[in-house]
């Protein structure tokens, strides 16, 4: 089993010494609702202990309220629910799209075929049997096309969790269960209802007389236009996808490629955590920082190294402070920012540039004034106009003296987090997890094994876990959304082939039944050019259609798309024009092979066409 993060192999007891701060809140707390109370009764006896632990020890308690929730909404949260809903209403989409294109196709054998559904009910061929056998022959499409498509989930299946991230609550355990086989069974037989009761109605109301001399009438009229109809929702529904997948790669793309603020491409990322038993105050595990640091420093190519807890794009955590000095009870004069505790040298590792003051130095040791360094966003806040040096800030345990200031980072990923940051220093306060930021001048893959050997040479119970570039850990805390722009790209791209080839397939179709009448035109002087623009021009005018209906539904749809959109608007009109000028060109691209075969009609055979 798995618990909040995957691949943990082994669990050990904690080991609490005593001496931890109690502004420290780094435990989860997980209880288990007693037989006969409901959650709503243990959420309100737990935020009540909460607020009179908070009563008890106010100075370490400052900003810290009860949040209670079940376990379940804690692993399957907003996020994911979000991205399950959006992935499924993608999909139905691309099916309607897909009913859309079987409909027309059944359709228009159901007109083909009205001379022989006259003949059958001139031989006295009852109309429900007629009906039903247009039924059976749509469930039959649908039924094969069901089983192909089983077949092809099976490759598509084995690809999602590929590319899915390992935090996805239960990746390990989608498959194609009985459950999802049922679920494609019904889905099968709803989509052959859906495409074949327009042909199997229209084959029991057919013309006797009309189809017998050939005429099409007025309900091959009201045909056609039901299948221009049904093109018109498709290029609709695909442009409604098509927007979506753009927004959420733009989105993702300015995350990816945004400036941070630091340089990222040369950093290698090494993680160690140190046991509270081998290490159990801010000294020894500050040696073992300062004797690690002078190993790597020493291994060729590296060109500095430094620390953090936490790296950009891995979290959050806020700190209360009051600038300069005061009451940090008080919420009038209270601020508070981001914060970061980080070892010498990692404002250098990550090209973080220092704007006044210094950086921190291994001389800022546990007993020697305690530093911080700021951003300059906290800065303009707090001290606009003014020079920060030598004052300072004061938390629940105590006051630090600012010493730098340096420029504006930005964590991806995270929207909320506030652009004030602080820094401080990791030797003067017992931080045992450590990110490490290797900054080389060789390729990064070939420091791996010689880091590994740093720390074994320092402590050789200690290992060194979790080695990739920082872009790589920066894409992994993007990872989700990652995948939802791959997967509605994906879905997209069916929809765009998909409605392609239902304005192929009714253009081409419209060429077939208006041969005779092309031969006439033709015959009477009509240029090829003219016969083309009639055919792209009719392709068009549709598309046209379906994009004015598809513009109002995708500015209703992108709502949902917010929370997995960084930096990009729902609303984005850009995104909206090209997504309409690529479907219209595509669009127009489709139609002019059916259209190029109309040209090529010989008047005098098509004359002889009846």
């Amino acid at each position: 089993f798995w618990f909040e993060s995957p691949g943990i192999d082994v669990w050990v007891a904690g080991a609490p010494t005593g001496a931890e701060r109690r502004d420290e809140h780094v435990l989860g707390v997980l209880g288990r609702v007693r037989d006969g109370s409901t959650v709503k009764q243990a959420s309100a006896e737990a935020v009540s202990v909460i607020g009179a632990l908070a009563a008890e020890n106010p100075e370490t308690s400052v900003g810290n309220g009860g949040r209670v929730e079940t376990l379940h909404d804690a692993l399957f949260d907003s996020g994911f629910k979000a991205a399950s809903a959006i992935s499924m209403a993608a999909v139905f989409l691309v099916l309607l799209i897909a009913c859309a294109n079987v409909a027309s196709l059944l359709l228009a054998q159901a007109t083909r075929r009205g001379g022989e559904v006259a003949l059958r009910r001139a031989l006295g061929a009852a109309r429900s049997k007629i009906t039903r056998r247009f039924l059976i022959e749509a469930l039959l499409v649908a039924g094969l096309g069901g089983i192909l498509g089983l077949g092809f989930s099976v490759a598509g299946t084995r690809g999602l969790v590929a590319v899915l991230p390992a935090d996805i609550p239960r990746v390990d355990e989608v498959t194609l269960s009985p459950r999802v086989l049922l679920f494609a069974g019904v889905v099968s037989v709803l989509t052959a209802l859906l495409c074949g009761m327009a042909p199997a109605l229209r084959s029991g109301r057919a013309d006797l007389t009309g189809s017998f001399q050939g005429r099409a009438g007025r309900q091959g009229r009201r045909e056609r236009r039901a299948r221009e109809a049904l093109v018109v929702m498709e290029v609709a529904l695909a442009l409604v996808l098509l927007v979506s997948s753009t927004l959420l790669f733009r989105g993702f793309t300015r995350v990816r490629l945004r400036d941070m603020g630091l340089d990222r491409s040369d950093v290698l990322v090494m993680r160690t955590q140190l046991p509270e038993n081998q290490y159990p105050d801010t000294a020894s595990v500050g040696q073992f920082y300062v004797e690690l640091a002078a190993r790597i420093r020493s291994i060729p190519g590296v060109v500095e190294v430094g620390g953090t807890n936490i790296f950009p794009g891995q979290g959050r955590r806020v700190v209360y402070y009051v600038p300069g000095k005061g009451d940090i009870d008080d919420p009038a004069v209270r601020e508070y920012a981001a914060h970061r505790y980080v070892l010498p040298g990692y404002l250098d590792a990550l090209d973080i540039p220092v704007v006044s003051g210094r950086s921190f130095r291994a001389t800022d040791r546990i007993g020697a004034s305690r530093v911080a360094v700021v951003s300059e966003s906290l800065v303009r806040r707090d001290w606009p106009g003014q020079d920060p040096i030598g004052r300072s800030i004061t938390g629940s345990s105590g006051s630090w003296e600012i010493v730098g200031v340096v420029a504006d980072t930005w964590n991806p990923g995270l929207r909320d987090e506030p652009p004030e940051m602080i820094y401080f220093c990791a030797l003067q306060t017992l931080v045992p997890f450590m990110d490490w930021a290797v900054e080389a001048s060789v390729p990064l893959a070939t420091l791996a094994n010689p880091l590994r050997a740093a720390v074994r040479s320092v402590d050789p119970t200690i290992p060194a876990f979790d080695v990739m570039s920082l872009d790589a850990l920066v894409d992994q805390g993007l990872g989700r959304s990652l995948v939802m722009a791959k997967v509605m790209g994906v879905v997209a791209l069916l929809a765009l082939v998909l409605a392609l080839g239902g304005i192929h397939g009714i253009v081409a179709y419209s060429v077939s039944q208006r041969t005779h009448e092309l031969g006439v035109r033709m015959s009477l002087g009509a240029r090829r050019t003219t016969v083309l623009r009639m055919f792209v021009g009719h392709g068009t005018r549709m598309a046209l259609l379906g994009i004015s209906a598809g513009m109002v539904m995708a500015l209703i749809a992108t709502r949902g798309l917010s929370h997995f959109l960084f930096g990009v608007s729902p609303f984005d009109p850009p995104t909206f024009v090209i997504a309409s000028l690529v479907l219209l060109g595509a669009v127009a691209a489709a139609t002019v092979a059916p259209a190029l075969r109309a040209t090529k009609v010989d008047p005098v055979e098509a004359l002889r066409v009846e």
